[in-house]
């Protein structure tokens, strides 16, 4: 096994117990790659590809399924998680509705850290 594999399933538990469960499925294990090759084929494609710890990315295809899949693996929150965010989430759209609509994309990305900046301590 590739080393830089080794260390990311080490680093991210979430990302073992995924190749585990899809090698249950479908008998194989995807290749780590740390980025794509330009001759990717679409229709016999297995590789998982970091795009910043914790987040990988699973891309799967086969010929029987026709085209390639994108999947996301990333941690699950804990319930004690999932509950601050739906607050913090509920709070900041509660306090979006008396701002004016961004114009851009910066405007969005700045309104979204004062939201946050607003709602969390």
């Amino acid at each position: 096994m590739d080393p830089e594999f080794q260390k990311a399933l080490q680093r991210n538990p979430h990302l073992g117990v995924y190749i585990n469960e899809f090698r249950q499925k479908t008998g194989s294990i995807p290749e780590f790659v740390v980025s794509l090759s330009k001759d990717l084929d679409e229709e016999n494609v297995n590789l998982i590809l970091p795009v910043g710890d914790p987040v990988f990315i699973h891309l799967y295809g086969t010929a029987e399924l026709g085209e390639a899949f994108y999947y996301t693996i990333e941690p699950k929150l804990t319930l004690k998680e999932k509950r601050k965010y739906d607050v913090i989430m509920s709070m900041i759209l509660e306090k979006s509705s008396n701002e004016p609509v961004p114009e851009s994309e910066a405007d969005l990305k700045a309104l979204i850290s004062k939201l946050i900046d607003e709602s969390v301590d």
